[in-house]
């Protein structure tokens, strides 16, 4: 069965990005700048917007798949998952919120990642993985 969670909506890292974005467009057109400064500020803040409305995170055939956007690609096989813990890092990550879950598994291996329902999320993985430790925040 493949089960998709959509990637949670953190305002706490969109409002900035919107606010720099605003000043940026601000200055460039009261410095009469080019056209083609607004022309890459928009298409930056498409592409931004895309991250955010593409990340999801895909439970099927003992696999979960994580996309961000369209650059980003990741597969983990749920059977060398070892951990999940809740976290609120600002380390770069496939995920759009800071309420986030890291995920560990093989060598040390970690991806941290924000679904907007975590016990679903969390119930998915281990119902693939029984041995999955949850280690919830204090």
């Amino acid at each position: 069965m493949k089960t998709v969670f959509r990637s949670k909506f953190g305002w706490e890292i969109a409002i900035p990005i919107g606010v720099i974005f605003l000043g940026v467009s601000g200055l460039l057109l009261a410095s009469q700048a080019s056209w083609v400064g607004l022309a890459v500020l928009l298409l930056t803040f498409i592409w931004i917007l895309h991250l955010f409305l593409n990340t999801h995170y895909t439970v099927e055939n003992g696999m979960l798949t994580i996309t961000c956007g369209f650059l980003y690609r990741k597969k983990i096989d749920l059977q060398a998952l070892s951990s999940i813990r809740e976290t609120n890092s600002i380390l770069s990550s496939p995920a759009t919120s800071l309420d986030r879950l890291e995920l560990t598994w093989g060598s040390n291996q970690k991806v941290m990642v924000s679904p907007k329902d975590k016990s679903s999320f969390i119930a998915a993985l281990q119902s693939v993985n029984s041995k999955i430790i949850y280690i919830k925040k204090n």
